[in-house]
């Protein structure tokens, strides 16, 4: 290390600097120390001195930096702390708002990507920067103005400014010790670069001033089980790619602060308890005034941007109220939200600009709660959900879904008591699905003004197998009837199957109902009952139209009370007994 000061200082300060060459200078403002060697033993960095880092300085000491203290960088130099693995070195620079401590080039004239940075490792402990000035460093794209790998680092009431590339990057389990009241100015790329088990270690009161697209990127899964929160911020976390978030064990629960804004990268998505022994929940409950928001990266923005959020089976009991989801959906047999085996809450949230299916549902994948939610300028369905789960479909919500509807698909197989609610969109029904269970079996309740679509050889039927039991309660009114239709965009006479009783049915009703444009069955017709016994079905104050072959059809061992019905434009007898 090399030193300049004045004449009258040099041997007061001689023995502080004993590892320094003395050099005599004229310049009047305080010491300049130049830094060349690498630094083993501990060192003060004192209050009006300036530090001159020159080319790559590793430190394997402690160093306090004392309020006013000024440390330059040469073209490209940098400081690494700790850098080998049996090294130990912290670094203390607290500077106060009247006397901040500088990390600055010394340039004559500065520009952002004049030298390097500082790099924090393994042996690097108990780091502290608070009211501390970086400036025109990240010369280096990948390990920026900070770098901080395998340790934790606090900075508190620091400014970063005129940066070139990212300002922070964090890698290999890198963190904060507290990151709070910090201030971003003229950073080219990123504030942050950190990893998703670290991201919660970014604290609040910080102002990130992000250029359009950038913000705090968060990468690699998020492994780490744990109660985690990422707080809002005025710049939004970018995610680039796939992160995948659960571990075994108690699992990761992740809670997303409202007002946040997450934003993804081409083809990104979030995945929930992806593996087979993962566990993970996020909480994301935002406020009508502060939602949170899903969305594209894109400086142009389209559906499909990105992939969207898809959880598995060991993310059960996730939350989402108040959230934006946009601009997703760009696997159309996923959806912008998959629910594999889970069980998923939303409330109040708006599903906008999606390119395919909005939310897609398999296996058991289901609602805990679906509520006042609002979907608009999807491409295709905003549901798609299998027939055991469509009554998790709650209240409230505005499908706007033009051609398009609920898709229920699969066997209705569990038994319970279940009501499929009135919605603005159709449920629609692209195969033939089959209704019954063992046991106690499926009693559905489809409510007034419902409206069924039925595609190309789809039907509903009531209890198909034997030691099967089901009860299909379709109560109409005058006002709202239910309806049982066609789903092509040109309906006409025997464009799907009908609704067919068997055995195992019990006490069934169709009241102001309507059946229309069935019967793609010479044999069946539109409605037909077989084998379903004593038990009669009720069909009352319905009409039953455009069959390509008969209205209702009726075996010897089956009952049917059909008095008040009106029946037109069938292809074959309006009621036929077979």
């Amino acid at each position: 290390m090399k030193q300049k000061f004045s004449l009258l200082l040099m041997f007061g300060l001689l023995l502080g600097f004993s590892s320094c060459d003395l050099i005599d200078d004229s310049d009047p403002v305080g010491v300049i120390v130049e830094v060349t060697s690498n630094i083993t033993a501990p060192e003060l960095w004192s209050e009006g001195n300036t530090y001159v880092i020159d080319g790559t300085v590793r430190v394997s000491a402690d160093i306090t930096i004392e309020p006013g203290a000024i440390i330059k960088f040469n073209e490209e130099a940098q400081l690494e702390i700790a850098y080998w693995d049996n090294e130990n070195a912290t670094i203390k620079a607290i500077g106060t708002a009247e006397k901040p401590i500088t990390f600055t080039s010394n340039a004559a004239n500065p520009a952002a990507g004049d030298y390097n940075g500082i790099g924090f490792y393994n042996g690097a402990n108990n780091c502290e920067f608070v009211n501390c000035i970086f400036e025109y460093g990240g010369n280096s794209e990948y390990y920026t103005t900070i770098f901080i790998s395998d340790t934790d680092v606090k900075f508190e009431s620091c400014t970063f400014r005129n940066i070139s590339n990212s300002a922070i990057r964090l890698m290999e389990d890198g963190s904060f010790t507290q990151f709070t009241n910090n201030t971003f100015n003229n950073v080219q790329k990123n504030p942050i670069e950190i990893q998703s088990n670290f991201a919660h270690s970014i604290g609040a009161g910080n102002t990130f001033n992000a250029n359009s697209r950038y913000g705090i990127q968060v990468t690699t899964p998020m492994n780490v089980a744990g109660n985690y929160t990422w707080l809002a911020h005025d710049a939004p976390y970018i995610i680039p790619s796939n992160i995948r978030v659960g571990s075994d064990g108690s699992g990761v629960n992740l809670t997303i602060e409202a007002g946040a804004t997450l934003q993804f990268g081409d083809e990104a998505e979030l995945e929930f308890a992806y593996w087979d022994t993962d566990y993970a929940k996020i909480i994301a409950k935002g406020t009508e005034q502060n939602p949170i928001r899903f969305t594209s990266n894109s400086a142009a923005p389209e559906a499909g941007d990105y992939s969207g959020l898809y959880f598995y089976k060991g993310s059960s009991n996730s939350e989402f109220e108040y959230c934006t989801f946009e601009y997703a959906g760009n696997i159309s047999s996923y959806g912008a939200i998959f629910i594999e085996e889970s069980s998923v809450k939303f409330a109040n949230c708006q599903f906008m600009h999606m390119q395919g299916n909005a939310i897609v549902l398999e296996e058991a994948g289901r609602f805990t709660t679906f509520t006042n939610n609002t979907f608009s300028q999807i491409e295709k369905n905003p549901i798609t959900i299998r027939s055991n789960y469509a009554h998790t479909i709650g209240a409230g919500n505005t499908f706007n879904s033009g051609a398009y509807g609920i898709i229920v698909t699969q066997a209705f197989d569990i038994s319970g008591t279940y009501t499929w609610l009135k919605h603005d969109a159709p449920y629609i029904f692209e195969n033939l699905v089959r209704v019954g269970s063992a046991g106690g079996g499926v009693n559905l309740t489809i409510s007034a003004g419902a409206t069924l679509k039925f595609m190309d050889n789809a039907g509903l039927d009531i209890s198909y197998w034997d030691e099967h039991y089901a009860k299909l309660i379709a109560n109409g009114t005058d006002s709202e009837p239910i309806v049982f239709t066609s789903g092509s965009p040109s309906p006409d006479k025997g464009d799907w199957n009908g609704i067919y009783f068997y055995k195992g049915v019990s006490g069934s009703i169709l009241n102001h109902c309507e059946v229309l444009y069935a019967g793609s069955s010479d044999y069946y017709g539109a409605i037909m009952l077989d084998e379903s016994g004593s038990n009669m079905v009720t069909i009352t104050n319905s009409r039953i139209a455009y069959s390509a072959s008969y209205g209702i059809t009726v075996d010897s061992g089956s009952s049917v009370d059909i008095s008040t019905d009106t029946f037109d434009n069938n292809n074959g007898a309006d009621y036929h007994e077979r």
